[in-house]
């Protein structure tokens, strides 16, 4: 063939009607946010601890209490401490050494407002196929429908999503706020024999569609050799067809 990309579908010469990703004013206004809100949950350990110490000292030298109720108030303030003073030195190494208060999140545990709504809209929505979703949304594109699908596919895998669940406008950022979007990147990279580079990270705005054609505009620059990247079920993909 005479030309090639990534599926043997996008022609070296063609020119993509979409621009590389910028980056959005409205995520460095959310990272901004999200670097306040992470110094709240830092000095947490610390409005735990000042209190506590003070109630402990008070127990320990003018308690009020009789001797059998003081212990016990004054053990369980004891325990809290025993937990929380630990904390609050690892975030004051933390937050000197680098500079940053340190990442505490109950994300793992508790999932975000967002992440929960978005979860919910993935569920209760109606469910397009590869085909269907193609379509819809990306028929008058130039991105090959074989990668459309098979991004789709993979980021629904990557985060737990419901299959056949994603649209272009859903925020992959808000699906799973504990990703590690290295790590994606990498499986990107493997599943398509290319190289996105982590510095992209800063230049996406979350949603499908944006990492889509980030994808695919670095799939048309970087395969100028032919490559023969995995289908859906791992097979290789016949370039002929």
């Amino acid at each position: 063939m005479s030309h090639v990309d990534v599926f043997g579908l996008i022609s070296v010469s063609a020119r993509l009607t979409f621009p590389l990703p910028t980056l959005n004013v409205h995520v460095n206004e959310k990272r901004e946010s999200e670097r306040r809100r992470q110094t709240w949950i830092a000095l947490i350990p610390f409005a735990i601890a000042l209190p506590g110490v003070a109630l402990a000292s008070v127990l320990w030298f003018l308690s009020p209490l009789e001797p059998e109720l003081n212990s016990l108030a004054f053990g369980s303030v004891g325990a809290i401490l025993a937990f929380d003073l630990p904390v609050c030195l690892f975030v004051l190494v933390q937050w000197i050494w680098t500079g940053n208060p340190p990442e505490l999140s109950l994300v793992p545990l508790v999932p975000t407002k967002e992440e929960r709504e978005l979860r919910k809209s993935l569920q209760e929505r109606t469910k397009l196929d590869g085909d269907e979703f193609y379509q819809r949304f990306y028929a008058n594109t130039s991105i090959p429908k074989l990668l459309v699908v098979k991004l789709r596919a993979l980021l629904e895998t990557q985060l737990g999503l419901p299959k056949n669940s994603v649209q272009p406008d859903d925020n992959m950022f808000t699906a799973d706020p504990e990703l590690d979007w290295q790590y994606l990147i990498d499986e990107i990279n493997n599943e398509f024999v290319i190289v996105v580079g982590y510095e992209t990270i800063n230049t996406l705005d979350g949603t499908f569609d944006n990492l889509l054609k980030c994808v695919a505009k670095t799939c048309l620059n970087q395969n100028e050799t032919p490559k023969t990247p995995k289908t859906l079920d791992g097979k290789a993909l016949d370039r002929n067809r």
